[in-house]
Formats: structure tokens, sequence, C-alpha cells
């Protein structure tokens, strides 16, 4: 892990007198580089494309509140008039905005806040909370609502005069636990919000990071009762999508931790951990559509996976065939999933409520014919 040094970040990142964070500036905003790209830096040294900022009040003036979040909503304004912003502001939920900014980098800033959950944990969702935004929270206060202290780091972006500054904002720690590949809580706060629990697994797989002893007791408290098929999907497509359902249902069977109806209806892919890590999306939702995902629920997470419109109506026609009994000829849309179906083998296929229906009728042996 690479130490940080300023000009280098500075520069990858194209601060100057002339950048969108000059340009903040004048208006009395200051940013500060949060989240994942903060660990990847210092892991790498290199910035991935999109990049999540803190943005702060450089003064006191008009900071809290409702003042604060009144100066928020002039932020759209500010920012179209900097040349280096082509594309509209999206105004996203929990004062986020993002935009494509300099480089070709997408930008999301947002302001520190805190988040209060209520004191009953049972069947909470990802956004369960009550917030308090404020221009000058401290950073500990700030960053307590991240969760894991690997993921609770930041880089401030400052300027005297002339010079610009990249400072590490490190409140809980988190750079020891980097060096350490560990993963540890902030809060106790961190099992009432169900997408932490995915998060924490996707690191495990894609990191190598190993669990604190903490979090490990705390892991039975999860409620994943009302988590949406959304955040499965994308922490999923994240980490590998198999290995990822491989290791959460590992965890949920050892800890007894409640389950959404949609994660109940695709268990039986949970014995699949040798399969290929990485599918494309049109390839997961086929082997969850044979798994008798319901037509919502399928529909849902078709939508979540933004996947193209042919691809819902190739996905819905499959659907329709398969339960019809597989009367008539498949639909062709089939030999576009071939490929997926060979890389998971009769064995896994069988297991499927559909698996030994389509193998029993010939029609992968039929569509491979074709090829």
């Amino acid at each position: 892990m690479s130490s940080l040094s300023s000009e280098h970040f500075l520069q990858s990142l194209g601060v100057n007198k002339n950048s969108i964070f000059s340009h903040l500036l004048e208006h009395d905003f200051q940013l500060t580089l949060v989240g994942g790209a903060v660990r990847e830096y210092l892991i790498s040294s290199t910035l991935p494309s999109d990049l999540d900022f803190e943005i702060r009040s450089v003064s006191s003036e008009r900071s809290e509140g409702s003042a604060w979040v009144e100066r928020l909503a002039h932020l759209p304004s500010i920012l179209r008039t900097y040349s280096g912003i082509k594309s509209k502001v999206e105004l996203l939920p929990c004062n986020v905005f993002r935009f494509a900014g300099p480089g070709g980098r997408e930008f999301e800033l947002s302001s520190p806040r805190i988040e209060s959950f209520p004191n009953d944990s049972s069947g909470l969702g990802h956004s369960d909370f009550d917030l308090n935004y404020s221009g000058t929270i401290s950073y500990p206060d700030a960053f307590r609502r991240r969760d894991l202290t690997v993921n609770a780091l930041g880089i401030a972006i400052t300027c005297e005069g002339q010079s610009w500054c990249a400072e590490l904002v490190d409140p809980f720690d988190g750079i020891s636990d980097l060096k350490n590949s560990l993963l540890r809580e902030i809060d106790p706060n961190f099992i009432k919000d169900p997408v932490r629990l995915l998060r924490m697994i996707r690191f495990e797989l894609s990191l190598g990071f190993t669990l604190s002893d903490t979090i490990v007791k705390l892991i039975p408290e999860f409620n994943l009762s009302h988590l949406t098929s959304f955040y499965f999907v994308r922490e999923g497509l994240k980490a590998g999508f198999f290995p990822f359902i491989h290791q959460l249902f590992q965890v949920v069977n050892q800890h007894h931790i409640a389950l959404p109806l949609f994660l109940q209806q695709i268990s039986s892919t949970q014995d699949w951990p040798k399969l290929p890590g990485i599918f494309n999306k049109e390839e997961v939702a086929l082997i969850l559509l044979l798994a008798e995902i319901d037509r919502e629920t399928l529909l849902l997470m078709i939508e979540m996976m933004q996947l193209k419109k042919r691809w819902r109506k190739n996905l819905v026609r499959i659907d329709s065939w398969l339960k019809g009994g597989l009367k008539g000829d498949p639909p062709l849309e089939l030999k576009f999933f071939l490929g997926c179906l060979n890389n998971i083998g009769d064995e896994q296929i069988a297991k499927l409520k559909y698996g030994e229906a389509l193998l029993a009728s010939g029609t992968i042996s039929s569509i491979e014919g074709d090829q």
C-alpha cells in the first residue's frame, strides 16, 4: 500500500487554479474525496472513473440546517457556470449531486450528514434512517455513518494562497486496517443497514480481507428481509455473482438470518461456487429465471440490471415458454444463452426448477446443433 503523495494525487485529479475545485472554492465550497476511491488510490496509486466527494463549507456562514440545504440547492447552477461540465447535474436522494466531471470521470457530491437509526433494527431497509445535514460537521461525526473503517477514509483538497494541498483524513484508523487487510466496523449501527452485509461479503471475495472479531459477533443481528434486489444484484455483479451467492448463503445459513422472498427463490444457486465468477447481466438473469424466480421479481431484477429492452423481451419469452411446460419449439432467443449454459454444466442445470425438463427435452443439444 502506498502512502499519500499530495503532489501525485492532485496531479492525478487535475487540481489547479482553473479546475472545478478552484471554481467551487470561489463559492465557499471545499471538496473531500471519500469512499472506495480513497481506498483504491491508497492501494494502487490510481483513481477509478467514479469519484465521490463530500462538499463542505469553507466558512461557517449558512452552513447549518435549512440554510445549508438552501445553499446546496444552488449547486447545479454554480456547476453549470464551470466550462468543464457539459452534462446535466442530476439530483439524487440525500442531497447527492451527480454529473460527468472533467477527465471523463463521474462525480458525485454529497453533503456531510449524520444518520440516526431507530432503536429497533428488525426489518430495516437501506434508507430507514433520519438525516441531519451540515456543511461543517466534523470528519469523525460525518464519517461515522460509513460502514467500515477502510471506507471511512478521505482526502481533503484545500488551498492556501496559490498552493493546493491534499491531506489524508482517517478518524477511525482505517489505514492500519487497510495495511492488515481487516474489515472492522465503525459503529454498532453497522448491522442496521442490510446492504452492509452484502458489501462486507464483496470485500471478502474481491479484496481478500478478513473479518474482525467484533464484526463476526455482530453478523447474527443482521436482518435481510427488507433487502431489495437492486443492491443484491449490484453487489453480486461486482464480486462475481455465483461465488457471491455461495458466500452469502453460507453466512445466512450459519447465522439464521432472515431473507426476502427473491433470495429464498434462488437458493438453489448457492451450491455453484465453482462456476466462472463473472457472467454478464443477461446470463445471470437467465440462470435466475431457470431457478424459478417469479415474474414480478424477474422483471424487477431485469430493470435493476439495466438490461437493454430487447433482452427484457427475450427473457420474458423464455420465461413464458418454461412456465408453459416447454411446449412447442423453444424460443430462438434461448440460443444466445447457450455459452452460459455450457459453463454451468448438466449436473448444475439439473438442480434448477426447470433444469431437468430442459435437459430431458433435448433443447440444449438441439440448440447446440444449430451453432
